[in-house]
């Protein structure tokens, strides 16, 4: 992630979130239906219908797997997000019956916490990048909630969720001009150092 090999980043996935991010990466997966398919399967509903709405233009035009991770560093998601670095908390972070490894980025004097979930398969440890996304997805769910409240009050209406997604799918798609051509985190440090 530190040195953009976005493209490489299949061997560290366990099986799970390999199958989600290649059927994330497929052009013929980028329509309402599809992902909406893919959301129910993953309980990834919300995550899936905000990507058709930013993303899925950029994967029909070119699809692949780096492209997937590309849209991870731009969308601010912990680990992946481009303009922030994390670092290991070694005191938080567990291995053993379960394993997760706890990250955080800084912002003035305020220290966000992530978790990454990790699978020992063999003798090595793969990431559960589906329980990040759920994290992702969680926070999402926060605003919608917000916004569904502005619009409903208090008392939300039984299927609020769903109206949240379908509004996502409803509403036009934006595509993001991608400005970054190398995902190389060190040398966007350098490009900062540079400039002050």
């Amino acid at each position: 992630v530190i040195s953009g090999q976005l493209d490489k980043m299949d061997g560290f996935l366990d099986q799970t979130s390999f199958e989600f991010v290649d059927k994330m990466s497929q052009a013929e997966n980028m329509n309402q239906e599809r992902l909406s398919q893919i959301g129910e399967a993953y309980d990834l509903q919300l995550w899936c219908a905000e990507f058709y709405k930013y993303y899925s233009d950029r994967v029909l035009m070119e699809p692949s797997r780096a492209m997937f991770f590309e849209y991870l560093a731009m969308s601010e998601t912990p680990l992946f997000q481009y303009t922030a670095d994390f670092e290991l908390i070694a005191d938080k972070t567990k291995v053993g019956e379960e394993n997760f490894i706890a990250i955080a980025k800084y912002s003035g004097k305020y220290r966000y916490v992530n978790w990454l979930k990790y699978s020992k398969i063999g003798e090595l440890y793969k990431m559960d990048l589906l329980y990040l996304l759920k994290l992702e997805e969680g926070r999402s769910w926060k605003l919608e909630k917000t916004n569904a409240e502005y619009i409903h009050g208090k008392e939300l209406p039984e299927g609020w969720r769903a109206e949240a997604v379908t509004s996502y799918y409803k509403t036009a798609k934006l595509t993001r001009p991608v400005k970054i051509e190398n995902f190389d985190k060190r040398l966007r440090k350098e490009a900062v150092t540079e400039e002050n």
